[in-house]
């Protein structure tokens, strides 16, 4: 992962430096091959050093995953028949199949973005610091607003989310205990009491599911937005900068770079 990232954060600085190349008046075509092929060769590196990060991750999560069930059954098997009786059956059922697969789903979707995310946001103000601090500073004047906007969305959908894990588990427990006794409820003529409370508790998952995705749904725009209004800052400063002779324009293409590279770390752990 350190890598990868290392090479992402790469390929923007070899691209200015050949735009610099080509801009400049006694430019050589040596040089600009250089950098064009180190910007090929960073590109790999992060494409093949990703996959195998990923595929790493993937294979830790899916082993924690069955370690976790087999643990969690087998501890099963050693508790009384007073626990089971407190406890409802399908309500038992979801904590070894939903709760354990969302866990691993974390560690499979988040970690590793997680991960890429704190590299990728250190390296790219190291190397934008060492590249223009001032117009560093301008690229970071959208950030506070965009983490102040992400937590607002967060503090709706967090509880939302959880709401909505602790319905699912009630809706898949009824319909498991419904499904375990259909010969009882089919002899007590219960079927259309079971398919009205099955109805009810499945309306309810719908109504927080449509709530908490929505939220989410809106955390990308909110942060795409954010990241063009950076963009445009970025190219107007840099112009003026350009114009006046304190920096050059494969930085400034470097810094729009940058920033869209700067903006998904955070969006990532916002959604995340």
């Amino acid at each position: 992962r350190l890598i990868g990232v290392l090479a992402l954060v790469a390929i923007p600085f070899f691209t200015g430096m050949a735009i610099n190349v080509v801009t400049a008046p006694d430019g050589d075509f040596n040089q600009l091959l250089l950098w064009s092929l180190l910007a090929l060769l960073a590109g790999v590196l992060y494409l093949g050093f990703s996959a195998v990060g990923e595929r790493i991750l993937a294979q830790l999560a899916t082993t924690g995953l069955y370690k976790l069930q087999r643990h969690l059954f087998e501890h099963m098997q050693t508790l009384s028949l007073s626990f089971f009786d407190r406890q409802p059956l399908g309500e038992l059922m979801s904590r070894v199949t939903n709760d354990t697969e969302a866990v691993s789903l974390f560690y499979e979707t988040a970690a590793a973005p997680m991960i890429r995310a704190v590299f990728q946001v250190l390296f790219i103000v190291v190397i934008m610091t060492l590249l223009d601090w001032q117009l560093m500073l301008v690229a970071l004047l959208i950030v506070p607003v965009m983490l102040l906007l992400t937590a607002v969305v967060q503090r709706i959908s967090t509880p939302a989310f959880a709401k909505l894990q602790e319905e699912l588990g009630e809706l898949s427990g009824f319909q498991e205990e419904t499904i375990a006794g259909h010969k009882v409820i089919s002899a007590n003529l219960r079927g259309d009491w079971a398919a009205e409370q099955s109805a009810e508790l499945a309306g309810g998952v719908f109504d927080i599911g449509t709530r908490a995705f929505f939220t989410s749904v809106v955390q990308f725009p909110l942060t795409q937005t954010m990241t063009m209004l950076e963009i445009v800052i970025v190219l107007v400063a840099g112009s003026f900068m350009v114009l006046a002779g304190d920096t050059t324009f494969g930085v400034v293409v470097a810094f729009m770079s940058y920033t869209a590279l700067l903006a998904t770390p955070l969006s990532d752990i916002a959604n995340l």
